[in-house]
């Protein structure tokens, strides 16, 4: 092994062990020499990030790609980190740089940045390219799920459904497309398809809050309103504050039937049930 070789795994041992700081000054020791600099300003950029400090990773890669603006491969990095981190704009602009016949893919991550820019029909146009372009691919599952909720966004809800069950086909086993096809299916007034939908999302990871929130508006729509009522309270738990799941909850007490409500959440949300069947009487 050569020196700087050296530095390099003792580097990758200190990250790896969680010692960023220390991998940090090696990395700055080796991001400036040619043979290495390429590894060493991602890894450098890698141990910021994982510091929690991407305003000092963004600069490692602006200054990189500085000196190597003809790199495409570290513009896909840094367009993934601009994406985990929520610079979209920024992303579609890294993206716009990069040649989309060399690297398909590009269409994949211009479409998340699209979409969570709320650029949804931008977003539609990407994801079907991509799927297009690489049927094979392991993101083709993801794409036709962000495609899915793209359409629904633009209320597409057929073309929406369609997407989604083929995300299914190759992606069961995801959260977010069950909770997808809840909602697709709850758009369209199609409450025991998305009630199905909505228990497999549960099944999966009950933990992800919002999932409560969709179950209790499926099971109000079904009038099980003793049901609805626990999700809703289980999701005011976190929200407490969200207005449209308090009144919800309000409407479930009230066609129950309860004189006395009884909340686990703040004294906050207990004030609001009690406007809301004060104003529904």
């Amino acid at each position: 092994m050569t020196n700087w070789e050296n530095v390099l795994r003792q580097a990758q041992i200190f990250e790896e062990n969680g010692k960023y700081l220390h991998a940090i000054q090696l990395y700055n020791v080796l991001k400036d020499k040619k043979e290495c600099s390429r590894i060493a300003n991602v890894k450098l950029a890698n141990a910021y990030e994982k510091l929690k400090k991407p305003h000092l990773a963004k600069k490692v890669l602006d200054s990189y790609l500085e000196k190597n603006p003809d790199d495409e491969e570290i513009r896909k990095i840094y367009s993934h980190f601009l994406i985990r981190n929520s610079f979209f704009e920024l992303a579609v602009d890294m993206l716009s740089g990069i040649s989309r016949d060399r690297h398909p893919e590009v269409y994949f991550l211009m479409g998340v940045a699209n979409y969570n820019l709320k650029e949804y029909e931008i977003a539609e146009l990407n994801f079907t390219e991509f799927i297009s372009r690489s049927v094979d691919a392991d993101l083709v599952p993801e794409a036709y799920l962000f495609l899915a909720k793209a359409k629904l966004y633009r209320n597409k809800l057929d073309e929406a459904l369609e997407s989604a069950k083929k995300s299914s086909e190759l992606f069961y086993q995801n959260h977010e497309l069950h909770k997808t096809l809840a909602n697709i299916y709850y758009q369209k007034k199609m409450f025991y398809h998305a009630y199905e939908a909505i228990r497999t999302a549960l099944k999966i990871n009950a933990k992800e809050i919002s999932t409560h929130f969709c179950a209790g508006k499926i099971l109000f729509e079904l009038g099980e309103f003793g049901k609805a009522e626990k999700h809703l309270r289980k999701y005011l738990e976190e929200y407490e504050n969200d207005r449209k799941a308090i009144e919800l909850l309000g409407t479930c007490i009230k066609k129950q039937g309860k004189n006395n409500l009884i909340v686990n959440s703040s004294e906050n949300i207990v004030h609001e049930l009690n406007q809301v069947s004060k104003n529904q009487s």
